[in-house]
Protein backbone atom coordinates (compact mmCIF):
# COMPACT_ATOMS: atom_id res chain seq x y z
CA UNK A 1 0.00 0.00 0.00
CA UNK A 2 2.79 2.41 0.95
CA UNK A 3 4.62 1.56 -2.25
CA UNK A 4 1.52 2.32 -4.29
CA UNK A 5 1.15 5.68 -2.50
CA UNK A 6 4.80 6.50 -3.14
CA UNK A 7 4.40 5.70 -6.83
CA UNK A 8 1.28 7.85 -7.05
CA UNK A 9 2.94 10.82 -5.34
CA UNK A 10 5.99 10.50 -7.58
CA UNK A 11 3.80 10.51 -10.71
CA UNK A 12 1.90 13.52 -9.37
CA UNK A 13 5.14 15.33 -8.50
CA UNK A 14 6.45 14.85 -12.05
CA UNK A 15 3.16 16.00 -13.52
CA UNK A 16 3.22 19.19 -11.45
CA UNK A 17 6.85 19.73 -12.40
CA UNK A 18 5.97 19.47 -16.09
CA UNK A 19 3.08 21.92 -15.65
CA UNK A 20 5.45 24.33 -13.92
CA UNK A 21 8.03 24.08 -16.71
CA UNK A 22 5.33 24.67 -19.30
CA UNK A 23 4.13 27.77 -17.45
CA UNK A 24 7.70 29.07 -17.09
CA UNK A 25 8.22 28.72 -20.84
CA UNK A 26 4.91 30.43 -21.67
CA UNK A 27 5.61 33.36 -19.34
CA UNK A 28 9.07 33.91 -20.83
CA UNK A 29 7.64 33.66 -24.33
CA UNK A 30 4.89 36.15 -23.51
CA UNK A 31 7.43 38.69 -22.20
CA UNK A 32 9.43 38.46 -25.43
CA UNK A 33 6.35 38.52 -27.66
CA UNK A 34 4.92 41.61 -25.98
CA UNK A 35 8.15 43.52 -26.54
CA UNK A 36 8.39 42.33 -30.14
CA UNK A 37 4.78 43.20 -30.98
CA UNK A 38 5.06 46.59 -29.26
CA UNK A 39 8.14 47.42 -31.34
CA UNK A 40 6.33 46.37 -34.54
CA UNK A 41 3.29 48.49 -33.68
CA UNK A 42 5.49 51.50 -33.00
CA UNK A 43 7.28 51.02 -36.31
CA UNK A 44 3.99 50.77 -38.16
CA UNK A 45 2.73 53.88 -36.40
CA UNK A 46 5.67 55.82 -37.82
CA UNK A 47 4.91 54.50 -41.30
CA UNK A 48 1.16 54.90 -40.90
CA UNK A 49 0.59 57.97 -43.07
CA UNK A 50 2.23 56.45 -46.12
CA UNK A 51 0.54 53.04 -45.82
CA UNK A 52 -3.02 53.58 -44.59
CA UNK A 53 -4.16 55.66 -47.55
CA UNK A 54 -4.45 52.63 -49.83
CA UNK A 55 -5.26 49.91 -47.31
CA UNK A 56 -8.20 51.48 -45.45
CA UNK A 57 -11.02 53.91 -46.00
CA UNK A 58 -10.93 57.31 -44.26
CA UNK A 59 -11.75 57.81 -40.60
CA UNK A 60 -14.85 55.69 -39.87
CA UNK A 61 -16.27 53.98 -42.94
CA UNK A 62 -19.17 55.62 -44.70
CA UNK A 63 -21.14 52.36 -44.67
CA UNK A 64 -23.95 52.18 -42.19
CA UNK A 65 -22.92 50.84 -38.79
CA UNK A 66 -25.27 49.28 -36.31
CA UNK A 67 -26.18 51.91 -33.71
CA UNK A 68 -25.60 51.24 -30.02
CA UNK A 69 -26.96 52.98 -26.99
CA UNK A 70 -23.50 53.31 -25.51
CA UNK A 71 -22.92 55.15 -22.27
CA UNK A 72 -20.39 55.17 -19.48
CA UNK A 73 -21.76 53.16 -16.53
CA UNK A 74 -22.35 55.37 -13.50
CA UNK A 75 -19.51 55.38 -10.99
CA UNK A 76 -21.65 54.00 -8.16
CA UNK A 77 -24.65 51.82 -9.16
CA UNK A 78 -28.01 52.14 -7.47
CA UNK A 79 -28.46 50.86 -3.94
CA UNK A 80 -30.43 47.77 -4.96
CA UNK A 81 -27.33 46.39 -6.71
CA UNK A 82 -25.44 46.18 -3.42
CA UNK A 83 -25.69 44.48 -0.08
CA UNK A 84 -27.73 46.40 2.48
CA UNK A 85 -26.02 47.62 5.64
CA UNK A 86 -27.85 44.93 7.60
CA UNK A 87 -26.22 42.27 5.45
CA UNK A 88 -22.68 43.51 6.07
CA UNK A 89 -20.80 42.53 9.19
CA UNK A 90 -19.27 45.67 10.69
CA UNK A 91 -15.78 44.47 11.61
CA UNK A 92 -12.27 44.53 10.24
CA UNK A 93 -12.06 40.91 9.06
CA UNK A 94 -12.84 40.45 5.39
CA UNK A 95 -14.48 37.18 4.41
CA UNK A 96 -15.06 36.99 0.70
CA UNK A 97 -16.17 34.21 -1.59
CA UNK A 98 -13.32 33.65 -3.99
CA UNK A 99 -14.88 33.94 -7.41
CA UNK A 100 -13.09 34.45 -10.67
CA UNK A 101 -14.78 35.78 -13.81
CA UNK A 102 -16.85 33.58 -16.10
CA UNK A 103 -15.44 30.03 -16.46
CA UNK A 104 -12.20 30.73 -14.58
CA UNK A 105 -13.49 29.28 -11.30
CA UNK A 106 -13.70 25.59 -10.51
CA UNK A 107 -16.19 24.21 -8.00
CA UNK A 108 -13.50 23.29 -5.49
CA UNK A 109 -12.25 26.89 -5.42
CA UNK A 110 -15.59 28.31 -4.34
CA UNK A 111 -14.46 28.60 -0.72
CA UNK A 112 -14.16 31.59 1.64
CA UNK A 113 -10.95 33.55 1.73
CA UNK A 114 -10.01 35.25 5.01
CA UNK A 115 -7.87 38.34 5.38
CA UNK A 116 -7.27 39.46 8.95
CA UNK A 117 -5.78 42.90 9.48
CA UNK A 118 -3.08 42.40 12.07
CA UNK A 119 0.34 43.94 12.54
CA UNK A 120 1.72 41.17 10.30
CA UNK A 121 -0.68 40.89 7.37
CA UNK A 122 -1.18 37.38 6.05
CA UNK A 123 -3.54 35.64 3.72
CA UNK A 124 -4.49 32.15 4.89
CA UNK A 125 -5.52 29.89 2.03
CA UNK A 126 -6.91 26.37 2.20
CA UNK A 127 -4.52 24.28 0.11
CA UNK A 128 -7.51 22.57 -1.51
CA UNK A 129 -8.21 25.85 -3.33
CA UNK A 130 -5.05 25.57 -5.37
CA UNK A 131 -5.87 22.31 -7.14
CA UNK A 132 -3.38 21.69 -9.94
CA UNK A 133 -0.78 24.12 -8.68
CA UNK A 134 -0.53 23.50 -4.93
CA UNK A 135 2.60 25.17 -3.56
CA UNK A 136 4.40 25.56 -6.91
CA UNK A 137 7.66 27.43 -7.18
CA UNK A 138 6.59 30.84 -8.48
CA UNK A 139 9.93 32.58 -8.08
CA UNK A 140 10.75 32.39 -11.78
CA UNK A 141 7.42 33.82 -12.87
CA UNK A 142 7.60 36.59 -10.26
CA UNK A 143 10.82 37.96 -11.71
CA UNK A 144 10.12 41.00 -13.84
CA UNK A 145 6.68 41.75 -12.41
CA UNK A 146 5.92 45.44 -11.76
CA UNK A 147 3.84 44.70 -8.64
CA UNK A 148 4.12 42.28 -5.73
CA UNK A 149 1.09 39.96 -5.74
CA UNK A 150 0.34 37.03 -3.46
CA UNK A 151 0.70 33.46 -4.72
CA UNK A 152 -3.04 32.96 -4.30
CA UNK A 153 -3.97 35.67 -6.79
CA UNK A 154 -1.28 34.60 -9.25
CA UNK A 155 -2.34 30.96 -9.17
CA UNK A 156 -6.06 31.64 -9.44
CA UNK A 157 -6.16 34.58 -11.87
CA UNK A 158 -2.87 34.82 -13.78
CA UNK A 159 -0.97 31.53 -14.06
CA UNK A 160 -4.06 29.47 -14.82
CA UNK A 161 -5.07 26.59 -17.04
CA UNK A 162 -7.15 29.12 -18.97
CA UNK A 163 -3.99 31.10 -19.76
CA UNK A 164 -2.24 27.98 -21.09
CA UNK A 165 -5.25 27.24 -23.31
CA UNK A 166 -5.36 30.84 -24.53
CA UNK A 167 -1.69 30.86 -25.52
CA UNK A 168 -2.01 27.56 -27.37
CA UNK A 169 -5.08 28.74 -29.26
CA UNK A 170 -3.38 32.03 -30.06
CA UNK A 171 -0.36 30.30 -31.55
CA UNK A 172 -2.64 28.03 -33.59
CA UNK A 173 -4.45 31.04 -35.01
CA UNK A 174 -1.18 32.77 -35.86
CA UNK A 175 0.11 29.68 -37.66
CA UNK A 176 -3.00 29.65 -39.86
CA UNK A 177 -3.05 33.39 -40.58
CA UNK A 178 -1.00 34.81 -43.43
CA UNK A 179 1.64 37.45 -42.79
CA UNK A 180 -0.30 39.99 -44.83
CA UNK A 181 -3.46 39.36 -42.76
CA UNK A 182 -1.51 39.86 -39.55
CA UNK A 183 0.05 43.00 -40.98
CA UNK A 184 -3.39 44.46 -41.77
CA UNK A 185 -4.58 43.67 -38.25
CA UNK A 186 -1.63 45.59 -36.83
CA UNK A 187 -2.47 48.57 -38.99
CA UNK A 188 -6.11 48.36 -37.98
CA UNK A 189 -5.28 48.24 -34.26
CA UNK A 190 -2.85 51.13 -34.56
CA UNK A 191 -5.41 53.27 -36.35
CA UNK A 192 -8.56 52.53 -34.38
CA UNK A 193 -7.06 52.53 -30.89
CA UNK A 194 -5.30 55.75 -31.83
CA UNK A 195 -8.73 57.29 -32.46
CA UNK A 196 -10.15 56.59 -28.99
CA UNK A 197 -11.39 59.64 -27.11
CA UNK A 198 -14.17 60.27 -24.62
CA UNK A 199 -16.62 60.71 -27.54
CA UNK A 200 -19.11 57.87 -27.10
CA UNK A 201 -20.37 57.95 -30.69
CA UNK A 202 -16.90 57.42 -32.08
CA UNK A 203 -16.20 54.79 -29.43
CA UNK A 204 -19.33 52.84 -30.41
CA UNK A 205 -18.13 52.77 -34.02
CA UNK A 206 -14.66 51.63 -32.98
CA UNK A 207 -16.18 48.85 -30.87
CA UNK A 208 -18.25 47.63 -33.84
CA UNK A 209 -15.19 47.61 -36.10
CA UNK A 210 -13.23 45.69 -33.44
CA UNK A 211 -16.02 43.11 -33.18
CA UNK A 212 -15.92 42.58 -36.94
CA UNK A 213 -12.21 41.71 -36.72
CA UNK A 214 -12.37 39.80 -33.44
CA UNK A 215 -9.96 36.89 -33.05
CA UNK A 216 -7.15 36.01 -30.65
CA UNK A 217 -4.45 37.63 -32.78
CA UNK A 218 -6.46 40.84 -32.81
CA UNK A 219 -7.00 40.67 -29.02
CA UNK A 220 -3.26 40.24 -28.40
CA UNK A 221 -2.50 43.30 -30.52
CA UNK A 222 -5.35 45.28 -28.96
CA UNK A 223 -4.15 44.72 -25.39
CA UNK A 224 -0.53 45.60 -26.13
CA UNK A 225 -1.59 48.75 -28.00
CA UNK A 226 -3.99 49.86 -25.24
CA UNK A 227 -1.33 49.49 -22.54
CA UNK A 228 1.21 51.35 -24.67
CA UNK A 229 -1.15 54.22 -25.48
CA UNK A 230 -2.78 54.45 -22.05
CA UNK A 231 0.43 55.49 -20.31
CA UNK A 232 0.58 58.68 -22.40
CA UNK A 233 -3.06 59.44 -23.12
CA UNK A 234 -4.44 58.79 -19.62
CA UNK A 235 -1.60 60.77 -18.07
CA UNK A 236 -2.77 63.77 -20.09
CA UNK A 237 -6.51 63.12 -19.78
CA UNK A 238 -7.33 60.79 -16.89
CA UNK A 239 -11.02 60.42 -17.76
CA UNK A 240 -10.21 58.58 -20.98
CA UNK A 241 -9.62 55.41 -18.93
CA UNK A 242 -13.41 55.02 -19.04
CA UNK A 243 -13.29 54.63 -22.82
CA UNK A 244 -10.59 51.97 -22.65
CA UNK A 245 -12.43 50.12 -19.90
CA UNK A 246 -15.70 50.21 -21.84
CA UNK A 247 -13.97 48.94 -24.98
CA UNK A 248 -12.46 46.01 -23.05
CA UNK A 249 -15.81 45.27 -21.44
CA UNK A 250 -17.61 45.18 -24.80
CA UNK A 251 -14.98 42.79 -26.19
CA UNK A 252 -14.63 40.76 -23.01
CA UNK A 253 -13.79 37.05 -23.03
CA UNK A 254 -11.77 34.68 -20.88
CA UNK A 255 -8.99 34.91 -23.45
CA UNK A 256 -8.93 38.70 -23.23
CA UNK A 257 -8.88 38.53 -19.43
CA UNK A 258 -5.94 36.10 -19.38
CA UNK A 259 -3.82 38.03 -21.88
CA UNK A 260 -4.63 41.39 -20.27
CA UNK A 261 -3.54 40.35 -16.78
CA UNK A 262 -0.38 38.67 -18.01
CA UNK A 263 0.61 41.66 -20.16
CA UNK A 264 -0.26 44.09 -17.39
CA UNK A 265 1.84 42.66 -14.57
CA UNK A 266 4.91 42.25 -16.79
CA UNK A 267 4.70 45.72 -18.31
CA UNK A 268 8.07 47.41 -17.89
CA UNK A 269 6.83 50.94 -17.28
CA UNK A 270 7.40 52.66 -13.95
CA UNK A 271 5.81 55.04 -11.46
CA UNK A 272 3.10 57.33 -12.90
CA UNK A 273 2.92 55.31 -16.11
CA UNK A 274 1.79 52.32 -14.07
CA UNK A 275 -0.94 54.45 -12.51
CA UNK A 276 -2.25 55.00 -16.03
CA UNK A 277 -1.91 51.53 -17.54
CA UNK A 278 -3.75 49.77 -14.70
CA UNK A 279 -6.82 52.01 -15.05
CA UNK A 280 -8.42 50.15 -18.01
CA UNK A 281 -8.21 46.88 -16.04
CA UNK A 282 -9.79 48.43 -12.94
CA UNK A 283 -12.53 50.03 -15.04
CA UNK A 284 -13.19 46.65 -16.69
CA UNK A 285 -13.64 45.09 -13.24
CA UNK A 286 -15.96 47.92 -12.20
CA UNK A 287 -18.16 47.84 -15.29
CA UNK A 288 -18.59 44.07 -15.18
CA UNK A 289 -19.18 44.03 -11.40
CA UNK A 290 -16.22 41.69 -10.78
CA UNK A 291 -16.22 42.50 -7.08
CA UNK A 292 -14.61 39.22 -5.99
CA UNK A 293 -11.64 39.67 -8.32
CA UNK A 294 -11.43 43.33 -7.28
CA UNK A 295 -11.30 42.32 -3.64
CA UNK A 296 -8.81 39.52 -4.22
CA UNK A 297 -6.56 41.91 -6.13
CA UNK A 298 -6.37 44.39 -3.26
CA UNK A 299 -5.99 41.59 -0.71
CA UNK A 300 -3.16 40.18 -2.81
CA UNK A 301 -1.41 43.55 -2.91
CA UNK A 302 -1.82 44.18 0.83
CA UNK A 303 -0.43 40.76 1.77
CA UNK A 304 2.90 41.52 0.12
CA UNK A 305 5.48 44.10 1.09
CA UNK A 306 5.03 47.25 -1.02
CA UNK A 307 7.53 48.40 -3.59
CA UNK A 308 7.81 52.02 -4.68
CA UNK A 309 5.57 51.67 -7.73
CA UNK A 310 2.66 49.88 -6.06
CA UNK A 311 1.38 53.10 -4.49
CA UNK A 312 0.73 54.59 -7.93
CA UNK A 313 -1.34 51.52 -8.80
CA UNK A 314 -3.15 51.72 -5.46
CA UNK A 315 -4.15 55.32 -6.25
CA UNK A 316 -5.88 54.20 -9.45
CA UNK A 317 -7.56 51.30 -7.72
CA UNK A 318 -9.08 53.49 -5.01
CA UNK A 319 -10.15 56.22 -7.44
CA UNK A 320 -11.92 53.81 -9.80
CA UNK A 321 -13.05 50.88 -7.65
CA UNK A 322 -13.11 52.50 -4.20
CA UNK A 323 -16.68 53.86 -4.30
CA UNK A 324 -18.15 50.62 -5.64
CA UNK A 325 -16.20 48.41 -3.25
CA UNK A 326 -17.24 50.56 -0.30
CA UNK A 327 -20.88 50.39 -1.30
CA UNK A 328 -20.74 46.65 -1.98
CA UNK A 329 -18.74 45.50 1.05
CA UNK A 330 -19.56 48.34 3.44
CA UNK A 331 -17.80 47.95 6.78
CA UNK A 332 -15.58 45.21 5.43
CA UNK A 333 -14.02 47.49 2.86
CA UNK A 334 -13.71 50.21 5.49
CA UNK A 335 -11.51 47.70 7.27
CA UNK A 336 -9.35 47.49 4.15
CA UNK A 337 -9.06 51.28 4.04
CA UNK A 338 -8.21 51.41 7.75
CA UNK A 339 -5.50 48.81 7.21
CA UNK A 340 -4.02 50.75 4.28
CA UNK A 341 -3.81 53.96 6.34
CA UNK A 342 -2.68 52.50 9.66
CA UNK A 343 -0.29 49.78 8.49
CA UNK A 344 0.34 49.33 4.78
CA UNK A 345 1.43 52.80 3.70
CA UNK A 346 3.78 53.00 6.69
CA UNK A 347 5.83 50.23 5.06
CA UNK A 348 6.44 52.37 1.95
CA UNK A 349 8.60 55.35 1.05
CA UNK A 350 6.63 56.95 -1.81
CA UNK A 351 5.55 60.00 0.17
CA UNK A 352 3.82 62.05 -2.60
CA UNK A 353 1.70 59.07 -3.63
CA UNK A 354 0.99 58.14 0.01
CA UNK A 355 -0.34 61.65 0.66
CA UNK A 356 -2.67 61.34 -2.33
CA UNK A 357 -3.85 57.91 -1.14
CA UNK A 358 -4.73 59.32 2.28
CA UNK A 359 -6.71 62.11 0.63
CA UNK A 360 -8.62 59.63 -1.56
CA UNK A 361 -9.44 57.43 1.44
CA UNK A 362 -10.61 60.41 3.50
CA UNK A 363 -13.00 61.41 0.73
CA UNK A 364 -14.26 57.84 0.33
CA UNK A 365 -14.95 57.37 4.03
CA UNK A 366 -16.58 60.79 4.40
CA UNK A 367 -18.80 60.12 1.39
CA UNK A 368 -20.23 56.94 2.91
CA UNK A 369 -20.45 57.78 6.59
Amino acid sequence: MNQENDEFFEIERKRRQNVQKQMDALVQRRKILNQKVLYELEELKRQNESIESFLFTPYFPSREIEQQNLSFPEQVPKNDQFLSNDQIEQNFTIQNEVQKPEQHMTESENEPQNLSFTETPSLEIDSSLLEDQSNPNLQYQKSGMNINLSDFFLQNYVFTQQYIITEKNLQNEKSKMSSSAQFKLKLLVNKRIGQITTDLQHLAQIINICKENYNLVFIELLIIKILQQAKVQISNNFEIYKSYGLLLSELYSNDLHSLLLMSLIYNQDKEKNLKSIYTPYFELLRIRNMFSESFNFIASVLNERPNFDVFFILESYLLILGPNMLRYYGGRFKGVLKYIVNIYIRMGDNEPSIVRIKTIIDKLVNSYM
